[in-house]
């Protein structure tokens, strides 16, 4: 699919280059985002590239994807040295790099792409396909943009359970067990939406630390395929790096054997046929 717009840039928000929730109706659609060609001046002003892309996904408040800039999604650094440059699956094909340099009104037109057929953003719900227009949402530039993606209705990502460490009613639901944690404390946070942002939403959420380990119980119905986000913060407080280690008792791999895995910063499956009865830990 390409989703075609003429944007109309308003201080203070970004542009919305994709949204597909509501598109023909359907409020969810699982799919892929593979790209965006678009018009970013039409003045030559190069400035405008000063905002950044942010990419959100099932419902995500906070962009899983935040660049440093627009001219670097489009395959250049430095508003692409002054110049014009084309590869395979990025570039920046026209412009003028003044406006006195420009031969006639269609020089200060720019424009950038960016193609990812290997490198696709999958999402499960919806996807928000967002950019800056400046620094902090100021510029008037005129923008248009075509952003390719693939999709079809229905939600493919669907949350089964969830467990709020901290929240004693939800502990209790899951048969929570860490023994050396702190007492549950609120921590006080806000979502990463950039300093154009002057009104900010904060959140109150409890939360433990713990050095040991932690057990609970989920259901997970037998023959389906899920996936298990944990998030949380490193011991040294290092933002890099943390090992965490997921044991799963009363399920075994297609050979019988119990599944035990120790990752970071990356996921694995267990075939579905693996999964036990409901209530594992």
């Amino acid at each position: 699919m390409a989703q075609q717009c003429a944007h109309n840039c308003k201080p203070g928000r970004d542009l919305v280059f994709l949204d597909t929730r509501g598109i023909e109706d359907s409020p969810d659609r699982s799919g892929a985002f593979v790209g965006t060609s678009f018009i970013f001046t039409r003045d030559a002003n190069l400035h405008t590239l000063e905002g950044d892309p942010r990419f959100s996904f099932d419902d995500s408040m906070t962009p899983q994807a935040y660049g440093t800039g627009t001219e670097e999604w489009g395959g250049g650094g430095d508003y692409w040295g002054g110049r014009t440059m084309t590869l395979p699956l990025a570039g920046h094909p026209c412009g003028s790099p003044r406006r006195e340099a420009a031969l006639c009104e269609e020089d200060m037109i720019h424009s950038a792409c960016r193609f990812l057929p290997a490198d696709l953003f999958p999402f499960g719900r919806n996807a928000r396909i967002h950019f800056e227009h400046g620094a902090v949402n100021q510029s008037e530039e005129e923008y248009e943009s075509v952003t390719y993606w693939y999709g079809r209705p229905g939600a493919s990502l669907v949350l089964t359970d969830e467990l709020d460490v901290g929240d004693l009613a939800s502990e209790a639901a899951h048969d929570y067990v860490s023994p050396l944690t702190t007492e549950p404390e609120i921590l006080r946070s806000r979502h990463e939406w950039g300093v154009d942002r002057r009104k900010r939403i904060y959140l109150r959420q409890p939360r433990r630390q713990t050095t040991d380990y932690v057990d609970f119980t989920f259901d997970a119905e037998a023959g389906k395929v899920y996936h298990i986000w944990l998030r949380g913060r490193a011991i040294s407080r290092d933002t890099d790096q943390d090992t965490v280690w997921f044991q799963f008792n009363e399920i075994g791999n297609t050979w019988g054997y119990g599944i035990s895995r120790a990752r970071t910063r990356a996921c694995f499956q267990i075939p579905p046929k693996s999964w036990g009865r409901p209530g594992m830990r």
